[in-house]
């Protein structure tokens, strides 16, 4: 399941704003690393499974770090759900670690009786102290959730990624005693250091971005997303959308059509996150954009590009394609669309969001 955008100004204060706030040089120097001796969970609370004590040898784990306020975690699980069940039997353990609690957020233990009942692998919940995100999240330098660390059948710290980026070839090579550590090791920290360069460099042009958002310079705005793309298209492949926004915000319906369709064709055509963000900005119930600013035909396209990436089995980009489907007048489609993506979701507050939908599709009212 994918997360989507909803509203520009919300889409652009929450991208341009942590983007500004990783470039300052806050975190600890790492004090763990690859390869080397993981430390084990302390003092945590088990919620669901059996508990485990300590790294067996010969057994591989893998910890999910999230929260019940991160919404990329929580989109993140039914993947991680899935290499479980793939898993379970050859000698790997999944545990999703709970930390970093926040004043107002769903209890861990309550999230997981209510929305978590389909995720079958171990839950823990860090102290109070924060004793555990201490000793793997800050000892290795990590700042975001989710982050999965896997440790190998030595006891070893072998991978650190984001669940959904490189963690299932990772993890097959891990559990195969294929894994090099070393040369993974030098491949990370050389990206890192890369990541570093980039985002000093990116700092200015962020700054100017977020000026002109706030300004309503929209055409100070594109121009600045198109120096981020050109100093790295990929790691700021999300500043496309932005760029498309502005265009249209700006009033160059036509200017914004044609970046549409470059992304679509050239540039993205195979990132389906960023295609099912592109269809759901244009068709989300709640933007900002007015009635004829909203190109539905293109959004159609976008969302059906992405559902073919998907292979069909991701609930969020059906969603998202009924509802480009509905909102471009293809009433049966929508409905035929929506009732599959309801069948596929797994999350219960997601799946009573879907068949709401999908009734007001049947009924023919508005999907908002």
């Amino acid at each position: 399941m994918m997360l989507r955008t909803l509203a520009f100004s919300a889409l652009t204060v929450a991208m341009v704003s942590p983007a500004l706030a990783q470039m300052t040089p806050t975190r600890p120097t790492p004090t763990l690393s690859i390869g080397d001796k993981a430390p084990e969970l302390k003092d945590v609370e088990w919620l669901r499974g059996e508990p485990i004590s300590g790294w067996q040898e010969g057994q591989v784990y893998v910890l999910d770090f999230w929260a019940t306020w991160c919404g990329p975690c929580i989109a993140a699980m039914p993947h991680v759900q899935k290499l479980h069940e793939e898993y379970e039997d050859k000698g790997v353990h999944f545990i999703g670690v709970s930390i970093w609690p926040r004043p107002n957020q769903t209890a861990t233990a309550e999230w997981l009786a209510t929305r978590g009942e389909q995720y079958t692998y171990r839950f823990a919940e860090d102290n109070d102290a924060g004793l555990n995100a201490n000793a793997f999240m800050r000892a290795s330098g990590q700042g975001g959730i989710p982050t999965v660390m896997i440790i190998d059948q030595s006891g070893k710290l072998a991978w650190i990624g984001h669940p959904m980026a490189d963690m299932d070839e990772s993890l097959a090579k891990i559990v195969a005693g294929e894994w090099d550590a070393e040369a993974y090791a030098k491949e990370k920290a050389e990206r890192e250091a890369r990541q570093r360069e980039l985002m000093a460099k990116s700092r200015p042009i962020m700054e100017r971005l977020q000026t002109a958002f706030y300004a309503e310079d929209w055409s100070g705005m594109a121009k600045a997303i198109d120096e981020l793309l050109e100093l790295d298209s990929e790691m700021f492949a999300q500043y496309s959308l932005h760029k498309y926004m502005a265009l249209i915000k700006g009033d160059d319906t036509r200017g914004a059509a044609e970046w549409g369709n470059k992304v679509l064709t050239q540039l993205y055509p195979d990132n389906t996150q960023l295609l099912n963000w592109f269809a759901w900005a244009i068709v989300d119930p709640e933007t900002e954009l007015k009635p004829e600013q909203r190109d539905h035909r293109l959004a159609v396209r976008f969302a059906e590009r992405a559902n073919a990436l998907a292979e069909g089995k991701d609930a969020d980009v059906l969603d998202t394609l009924a509802m480009a489907h509905y909102s471009a007048g293809n009433r049966d489609k929508a409905i035929e669309l929506q009732k599959k993506a309801v069948a596929l979701a797994t999350d219960p507050g997601m799946k009573e969001m879907f068949q709401s939908r999908l009734v007001r599709y049947e009924s023919g009212e508005s999907p908002e």
